[in-house]
């Protein structure tokens, strides 16, 4: 079986695994989440959707909150030390579990505690950044899911230039500080240079400064763009620039493609979360984050037929027959 089979094979069984309270005394149990505070309330919104696929699963699985379930959520608004000083008092506040979401904050975390289970519904390099020893044996108190981009990054190009096959330049567009970002720009620079085209790394942090990237797009003769995991935030923008200045894009998550973006190539977010409630309920019935391996998430591609038709793009059948998911 191929990689790929393996672990959506693996996936699909670990779902199967996982067995609904059913028929069992009620006990309480107490669910922590720690996350920053999104700086928008496009963001929010976001967060919030994901959140509720986490809890749909979980009542699924016999878990409902007012009943046996209590939910202990603390939002960072601060520095370092705010978010050190938040988990802190999560920890005090003695959860079964806690949901860090995103590294920085899973790291809070786990300086506030060595024994309280913690699981991240995604991370770009979990062992790379210090969360885990290995994805097979995380070996302390933390699992989740591996979202690794550096390992996709030639196939985002493929798919990019099987869209533009003559393209020469592409531009790739996320926030320079951030380290994810930083990992990604340089696998997908190798990746461009082994097909013979040139990619530049735009700083792009917000919407005036991906508005100014765009613009300048035109001059330095960009051919396609790669959108950073992070800007998902800014999807519905990203769509109208790159329809305005007429270039092929491709981004990583499939909402991008409601708000009107032309390919995705990553995982699915509600998917991700929703096995987030699956991996804290094995840990509420007894399993230790030491024993539950990180699991990679399954890649799909999606493309949107709709927006490749506004951009006078033709989406080849080579594409068309890998796509997971095809609006019309």
């Amino acid at each position: 079986m191929d990689p790929v089979g393996r672990r959506t094979f693996l996936f699909a069984s670990g779902a199967i695994l996982v067995a609904p309270l059913v028929g069992r005394a009620q006990r309480v149990y107490r669910i922590g989440k720690l996350e920053r505070d999104p700086d928008s309330q496009r963001a929010r919104d976001e967060r919030t959707r994901l959140w509720r696929s986490m809890l749909e699963r979980m009542s699924e699985l016999g878990y409902e909150e007012g009943r046996n379930l209590v939910l202990d959520v603390r939002r960072i608004t601060g520095d370092a030390a705010a978010a050190s000083k938040l988990a802190r008092e999560l920890v005090s506040s003695r959860p079964d579990v806690i949901v860090a979401v995103t590294t920085p904050v899973v790291r809070a975390a786990m300086a506030a505690t060595t024994s309280i289970p913690i699981v991240f519904p995604t991370a770009g390099d979990p062992v790379g950044s210090g969360l885990v020893k290995s994805l097979a044996r995380p070996g302390g108190n933390v699992t989740g899911q591996s979202v690794i981009q550096t390992d996709t990054a030639a196939k985002r190009i493929e798919l990019l230039l099987e869209l533009a096959p003559h393209a020469k330049r592409l531009a790739y567009v996320g926030p320079a500080r951030n380290r994810s970002v930083r990992a990604v720009s340089k696998a997908l620079l190798e990746a461009a240079q082994a097909r013979g085209v040139e990619l530049r790394h735009f700083d792009v942090t917000d919407m005036q400064s991906m508005e100014k990237a765009f613009a300048r797009f035109s001059a330095e003769a960009v051919d396609g763009v790669i959108v950073a995991a992070i800007l998902l935030v800014h999807r519905r923008r990203l769509a109208e620039l790159a329809a305005q200045y007429r270039l092929p894009a491709i981004y990583v998550f499939q909402e991008h493609l409601d708000a009107g973006g032309l390919i995705s190539f990553g995982p699915n977010l509600q998917a991700c979360y929703r096995r987030t409630a699956e991996q804290v309920h094995r840990i509420l019935q007894g399993a230790t984050p030491a024993e539950l391996p990180v699991e990679q998430v399954h890649f799909v591609v999606g493309v949107n037929l709709r927006a490749a038709k506004a951009l006078g793009v033709t989406i080849p059948q080579s594409i068309l027959l890998r796509a997971d998911r095809v609006i019309e």
